[in-house]
């Protein structure tokens, strides 16, 4: 009988991980992208801008891209905005907050409508 809760248990843990995942649960589809660059903390990116800014310049170029895009996307949406907003911590490998990646896909969409007006 112990066997049989310790295998429920486990099961249910390895479904619960495996089912219930944001990108499940919102049914959408992450894409990741690796580089190649000499001078990159990461080596692996969920956004191309990240990843060609990278690829171009390393981590310094990467700044570059992310403020000019945090610019545009203050200026579209009129949101109080920072480095902070989506990052966990503003150093080593900038890692991203829970909802990091959801929000730059929101200010993604915002800039890419503005930008088709």
């Amino acid at each position: 009988m112990k066997q049989l809760k310790v295998f429920t248990i486990i099961s249910l843990s390895i479904f619960m991980v495996q089912f219930t995942t944001p990108e499940r649960i919102k049914n959408t589809t992450v894409e990741v992208y690796h580089c190649n660059g000499k001078d990159c903390n990461r080596k692996v990116f969920k956004t191309k801008l990240c990843k060609e800014a990278c690829e171009k310049g390393g981590q310094k170029e990467a700044k570059k891209a992310m403020r000019n895009f945090v610019k545009k996307a203050k200026k579209i949406t009129g949101d109080k905005i920072a480095c902070g907003t989506c990052h966990a911590k503003l150093s080593g490998g900038y890692p991203l907050k829970k909802e990091g990646l959801s929000l730059f896909r929101k200010y993604e969409k915002a800039i890419k409508i503005a930008s088709n007006k």
